[in-house]
């Protein structure tokens, strides 16, 4: 046996130990915070209004209403999200029609039966079924209840907040200027994903930030849509403040291990500008996009955690619902595998809204033509989640293909996550 297999052996262990104190609470806190008093069936859309006089009507006030507020909490708006998935099916319908070899035709066609057959979610509040007992596949939360949520456990589906970004735009009704105003040097270069080109070849082109300003600022509707890939972001204060609990640390404790040079210190950090935009790149970053592009099914890279905040424009939002251990080894296996028995939902994100779903999700993005999106986003890790996450980073070195990036550094934080869990575990037993 190898050092790298000792240690990973050991990590598993005390992955184990650490979960088993975070679930000592989780069924009562689940009982108390999450679930209302009163559940109710969500309804259908009306079949009397046509749907895309709904969806223009809600996407000509795409703004975010009202400030910072942790007592908010979404609202289901079913009507929304069936015009805007139906208007979504019709262009990625055509889409899939065009140049079979291109990579957004092949997206198209890998994500088509997925929207067609995806649903609502059963909500903590709004039940979809007749089936009373049916276990959530969303959390709508304000930010008090995801707060204490996270701070203690690591929940199996995704979670949807509203109006929990510090940070205010200027203008609301129309962040993407203003986002290319902190940018302030426009000569650096970024990734762009752009439909048209090949499946077999890369998926993205260069283009200066001054190329990427022109085209947006410009407005002008494209068969071609540009996705600003891994762009870093400059606005300060986005991290949604339900993320900011112990628990949801352990990332950032990943980051300050790595960078210590001196080994055990507790002074500031002084690492390179390399390195310091890598980390900060990690943990934070920017997802602007032109009408109409969408991503096929994927899980994020390296196990993390995710949380997306939207600043503008409607963002379609899909993930496989909890998934059995067949079906996720299934799509992992061919990550262009569908079938019926796999349960899609899927939810339309509105500005001010903020998606956090745990490690492993396998999930999609989807946008309609119509209007331009950007959304401010960022990656933690919980402590509560530390075992699932070794499950899930084993089996995307196993899959590659399963994630959104490359893997072949998937293990490289095992030895300094063993290290902080052996730390935390013993402070842990000096306080019994």
């Amino acid at each position: 046996m190898t050092k790298h297999e000792i240690d990973t052996a050991r990590l598993e262990t005390l992955a184990t130990k650490l979960s088993a104190l975070a679930r000592s609470s989780s069924a009562a806190l689940l009982r108390s915070s999450v679930v209302p008093s009163k559940r109710r069936r969500a309804t259908s859309p009306s079949p009397d209004i046509p749907q895309l006089d709904v969806l223009r009507g809600h996407l000509a006030v795409g703004k975010v209403h009202g400030g910072y507020d942790p007592g908010a909490r979404p609202a289901c708006d079913w009507q929304l999200g069936e015009a805007y998935r139906a208007q979504a099916i019709a262009e990625i319908h055509q889409d899939a029609q065009k140049d079979s070899s291109s990579r957004g035709s092949q997206t198209a066609r890998c994500l088509l039966p997925i929207l067609q057959n995806c649903k609502h979610p059963t909500t903590n509040d709004k039940p979809t079924t007749n089936d009373k007992g049916a276990m959530p596949e969303l959390y709508l939360l304000d930010g008090h209840q995801a707060k204490t949520l996270l701070d203690k456990i690591t929940p199996d589906i995704p979670i949807i907040t509203e109006r929990q970004q510090p940070f205010q735009w200027d203008d609301p009704a129309r962040p993407i200027p203003e986002f290319f105003d902190w940018m302030e040097d426009h000569d650096r270069m970024v990734s762009v994903q752009i439909p048209s080109l090949q499946a077999n070849e890369s998926s993205c082109e260069p283009r200066s930030i001054r190329q990427v300003y022109e085209r947006f600022l410009s407005q002008e509707k494209s068969d071609d849509p540009w996705n600003v890939l891994d762009c870093s972001c400059p606005v300060p204060s986005t991290l949604p403040d339900f993320l900011t609990g112990r628990n949801c640390q352990l990332l950032a404790q990943i980051r300050r291990a790595v960078l210590d040079k001196n080994g055990n210190s507790a002074g500031r950090t002084v690492a390179t500008r390399e390195k310091w935009t890598e980390w900060r790149d990690i943990e934070r970053w920017a997802l602007l996009s032109e009408g109409g592009h969408c991503t096929a099914a994927h899980m994020d890279s390296h196990g993390l955690a995710t949380w997306i905040t939207i600043q503008e424009g409607h963002f379609g939002f899909a993930w496989m619902s909890r998934p059995t251990t067949k079906q996720r080894q299934d799509w992992m296996d061919d990550t262009e595998y569908y079938n019926q028995e796999q349960k899609w939902r899927y939810w339309v994100l509105k500005p001010g809204q903020t998606v956090f779903f745990p490690s492993g999700t396998i999930h999609s993005v989807f946008r309609i033509r119509q209007t331009q999106t950007l959304g401010l986003g960022g990656h933690i890790l919980q402590w509560s989640g530390l075992e699932q996450w070794i499950d899930v980073v084993r089996k995307q070195a196993e899959a590659p293909n399963s994630t959104n990036e490359d893997m072949t550094d998937a293990c490289k934080w095992f030895p300094v996550i063993d290290d902080l869990a052996r730390k935390r575990l013993k402070r842990v037993d000096a306080l019994d």
